[in-house]
Order: C-alpha cells, then structure tokens, then sequence
C-alpha cells in the first residue's frame, strides 16, 4: 500500500514537472516561503511570548515567494536554452557565474517590489530597504547559493532546477 501511494506521488511529481513546470516553480517557491515564514514566526513567538502570528506577513511572503518564482522559472528556461562551451564543469560554473551576476538581483528586486506593493510602502520607503538590505541578501545569495546551483547546473535536467535558495536567502534577511 505504501508503495502505491509513493509510486503515484512519484508520477504526480514527474507529471508536474513535465507539463505544468511554470506552476510546479511557483508553487515550490510559494510554499516554501510559506513555510519559511511561519517557522521564523514560530521563533520570533518562542524568543518573545506576547508576539502575535501575523497571517498577512505570512501572505505577503508567500505571495513574494510566488512572484520569484516567476522570474527564476523563466530565467532558467533562458539559461538552459543558452549555448555555452567547455566541459560540463565549466558550462556549470558560467551558468552559476551569470546567475549569480543578472538573476540573483532579478530575483531580489522582485521580492523586495513584491513586499512594498503589498505593504504600501512608498517608493522613498523602498528604496530605503533596498540599499539596507539588497548587499546583504546579493552576498547570503551568492555565498549559500552558488554550490547548491552548481550541483543543480551539473547534475540535474532544466526542468529540475530550482530557485529555492532564492527564497531562503530572502527569508533570512527578515529574520
């Protein structure tokens, strides 16, 4: 019986995947987010017990998370599709090189508009946080994220790639 069960979220996974990649992203994104968040709140409630949980802080994260996983579905097809040279490894490390270079700030703009337009910060006010607070999700981003990515550049099929990092380098700077 345990088996059957795996076997078809096996399938259902693979068949997501495989025909609906852009809402698979979204969603892997969004829930990680999601979860991110209320875990951090779980932290903020331990560490301080008169904290209250905040359901749309919770929203506003999910629905970040959601947004990034826009950009990175789409940047990602771009990469996989680009004709680069060299050994394996070294088609890695430029594919992690330009994502590190042009996504990662993509994707960190993305999160912080995304979080003022739903938080009515104003344009002063978001500007304010990006240059508080982009140096140091660009620097989380490129020193936690750049292994996992080459793994994920080596070893995995495009469609397998994933822009979670992204999402917890985020999360960790409102942490």
């Amino acid at each position: 019986m345990f088996r059957r069960l795996l076997s078809r979220v096996q399938n259902g996974t693979l068949h997501m995947f495989r025909r609906h990649l852009l809402l698979t992203n979204i969603l892997i994104t969004g829930s990680f987010s999601a979860v991110g968040d209320c875990v951090e709140q779980q932290y903020e409630k331990y560490k301080d017990p008169s904290r209250n949980y905040q359901l749309r802080r919770t929203f506003n994260m999910t629905t970040a998370g959601l947004t990034t996983g826009v950009v990175c579905h789409y940047w990602y097809i771009w990469l996989d599709d680009l004709k680069l040279t060299g050994s394996p490894l070294k088609i890695a490390l430029k594919r992690v090189l330009l994502d590190q270079l042009i996504n990662s700030p993509a994707t960190i703009a993305t999160f912080f508009i995304t979080l003022a337009i739903l938080e009515g910060v104003s344009l002063y006010e978001l500007k304010q946080e990006l240059r508080c607070k982009s140096t140091k999700v660009y620097l989380s981003s490129g020193l936690s994220g750049a292994r996992p990515q080459l793994i994920n550049f080596l070893w995995l099929p495009g469609q397998f790639q994933s822009p979670i990092h992204y999402t917890i380098v985020c999360l960790k700077t409102f942490s």
